[in-house]
């Protein structure tokens, strides 16, 4: 028995077979001769078999490239290649919220999600902006935008504050005045300005430059009367809504005592006839200020610094005077 064994494995040392006796070995000397000879080989049968196992990325030519089975590799959010026998997975499955295209915008859905009033009913009117107040629209020259005072002190905002604090709601006053501006200069800063109505209330007071300059006394009344008209048409075409002051009486200041006060309260008294009839004849009212201007002859304190324009007392005076007219203004239906 033993004799035997030793010739066997003489014979087989002798043909070249494999010294470890392991049938691993001895296919892959076979397929070695078989290469050798031109043999062909059977792709299906156990030589390809094995030739795959001692060779484990033969059937991945990609092998040495571990991505490349995966064309998508380089984009980790794409979509896995399909395979035989896989099951290709949702578009961007890697991506945790592509299932939701707002998924990057946490409030995208609902789109009033931000808004949490959105569901009720009242919300708009909850959010809905107070009604605007009633507009006041000054017109004039340095008596109406207050030359040498406070802007608190002018009297139509010293108005304004008279009218709220009686209960009123009100808006600031607009003013459309200039010192030194006769009519002709407020006609065209109105131009320019293009004030957009209806107003509740419009004031007027202008005049005493036109008088400086000496202007006829009826020449004035007919730029007068046009301005006063335009007034009543940003007052929505109602004069009842329009309020003019008479031209304070300069001629008591230090100013008016340099110049000739005879015959500046002599023109202002003209001029005073003149737009206080035109202003009865349209139906609107009339609040006189100019004897409250002449106590200044007694009462330095009544005249700002300047030695030509009333004070903020002064102005305090035309606006108890104006108020009551104001209100009715306010109040017209």
């Amino acid at each position: 028995m033993h004799i035997r064994l030793l010739l066997v494995w003489g014979l087989l040392a002798g043909c070249g077979g494999p010294a470890d006796g392991t049938l691993d070995a001895a296919l892959a000397g076979d397929d070695a001769r078989a290469q050798a000879d031109g043999a062909p080989r059977d792709a299906a049968g156990m030589d390809a078999a094995r030739a795959d196992a001692a060779r484990p990325d033969a059937a991945r030519p990609d092998a040495a490239r571990p991505d490349a089975a995966r064309p998508d590799a380089a984009r980790p959010d794409a979509a896995p290649a399909t395979r035989r026998g896989w099951t290709r997975a949702q578009p961007d499955a890697t991506r945790p919220d592509a299932a939701r295209p707002d998924a990057a915008r946490p409030d995208a859905a609902p789109l009033d999600a931000a808004r949490p009033d959105a569901a009720r009913p009242d919300a708009a009117l909850a959010d809905a902006a107070p009604p605007p107040q009633p507009r006041v629209l000054a017109l004039g020259d340095s008596y109406t935008i207050g030359a040498s005072v406070e802007p608190a002190e002018r009297w139509p905002a010293q108005l304004v504050v008279a009218l709220r604090a009686g209960g009123r709601a009100i808006g600031d006053p607009r003013y459309i005045a200039q010192s030194g501006w006769t009519t002709f200069a407020l006609s065209d800063a109105m131009d320019r300005e293009a004030p957009v109505g209806p107003f509740a209330l419009v004031t007027l007071l202008i005049g005493v430059n036109d008088q400086f300059f000496h202007e006829p006394a009826p020449a004035y009344g007919l730029r007068f009367g046009v301005l006063l008209d335009r007034a009543i048409g940003l007052a929505g075409g109602d004069a009842c809504r329009v309020v003019v002051l008479s031209i304070p009486d300069y001629s008591v200041t230090p100013f008016g005592q340099g110049i000739d006060p005879v015959r500046i309260a002599r023109e202002i008294a003209a001029f005073n006839d003149v737009n206080r009839g035109i202003t009865a004849d349209k139906g609107v009212r009339y609040v006189d200020v100019t004897p409250s201007s002449q106590r200044a002859a007694d009462d330095p304190g009544l005249i700002a610094d300047d030695g030509l324009h009333p004070s903020g007392r002064m102005y305090a005076v035309w606006t108890a005077l104006a108020q009551p007219a104001a209100e009715a203004a306010l109040d017209c239906p």
